[in-house]
C-alpha cells in the first residue's frame, strides 16, 4: 500500500498516475493496481447535498475551486464525528475494482491529508502488507507555475498542513521537472523486488528509507 501526501498543486494525482503506470510496466507478475482517492466519496456527497456536478468537482477546474472552501469545511465537521467515514467509503468503493487473480496487488491511496488517514489505512492491513508513506513535494515557484495562490482558509488549514510535522515518510518525491520519472522508475522497482521479497518470505523487515534528497 502506497500512502501519497502533498501540498496543493504539489502534483499528487499526476505522480500517482505515474506509479501506476511505472508499476505496471515493471511488474514481471500479474499486478493489481488500485488507486484510491479518499476524496472522491466528500466531492460525491457534497454534490448531492448542494445541487453540484460531482464531475466537475473531480477536475481540476474553477468550478471545484469555487467551491473548495465550503466543501472542506462540510468535511472537516463530518469528520469531527468519525474522523475515518471517507477512508471507509473510498476503500468501499475501490474493492470492486480488485483482481482477484492477481499475484500482486498495491493500493495507492492518492490524497493522504491528516494523520488520522495515514493511521486509519495502516491499521487497515495485515502486518504481511508492505506499507509505503511517500511524501510529493515541489517548490512554490513550481506550484505557482501550475496555478497556486495562497488562500487563507485554505492552505492554512488542517486539510494542508496536518502532515507538515516530523512524520518519518518512507520516501520524498521532489515534483520540479522531468527528473520524476526517474525517480519514480527507482522507486516502482524497489517496491516490486520488497513485494515479491515479503511473499516469499513474510519475516523479512522492511527497512526502505528516503531516496531522494532536494
Amino acid at each position: 500500500m502506497l500512502l501519497l501526501a502533498g501540498k496543493r498543486k504539489s502534483g499528487k494525482d499526476f505522480v500517482a498516475t505515474l506509479l501506476e503506470q511505472a508499476l505496471a510496466r515493471n511488474s514481471q507478475e500479474i499486478i493489481s493496481i488500485i488507486p484510491i482517492h479518499i476524496s472522491n466519496p466528500l466531492k460525491r456527497e457534497f454534490a448531492q447535498l448542494h445541487g453540484l456536478t460531482y464531475e466537475k468537482l473531480l477536475t481540476t477546474s474553477q468550478y471545484k475551486e469555487l467551491y473548495r472552501e465550503a466543501m472542506v469545511a462540510w468535511g472537516e465537521e463530518v469528520r469531527k464525528r468519525d474522523s475515518a467515514y471517507f477512508c471507509r467509503l473510498a476503500i468501499q468503493e475501490a474493492v470492486s475494482l480488485r483482481n482477484e487473480d492477481a499475484d500482486i496487488t498495491v493500493w495507492i491511496i492518492c490524497d493522504c491529508r491528516r494523520h488520522s488517514d495515514i493511521t486509519f489505512f495502516e491499521n487497515s492491513f495485515d502486518s504481511k502488507s508492505l506499507v509505503m508513506r511517500l511524501r510529493v513535494e515541489a517548490v512554490e515557484t513550481v506550484r505557482r507555475q501550475r496555478g497556486w495562490i495562497f488562500v487563507p482558509g485554505i492552505d492554512d488549514r488542517e486539510t494542508e498542513c496536518d502532515l507538515d510535522d516530523e512524520l518519518k515518510w518512507n520516501c520524498i518525491l521532489h515534483n520540479n521537472d522531468s527528473s520524476i520519472y526517474n525517480q519514480i522508475d527507482i522507486l516502482c522497482r524497489h517496491i516490486l523486488a520488497s513485494t515479491t521479497s515479503r511473499r516469499h518470505n513474510p519475516a523479512v523487515p522492511f527497512t526502505f528509507q528516503l531516496l531522494f534528497h532536494g
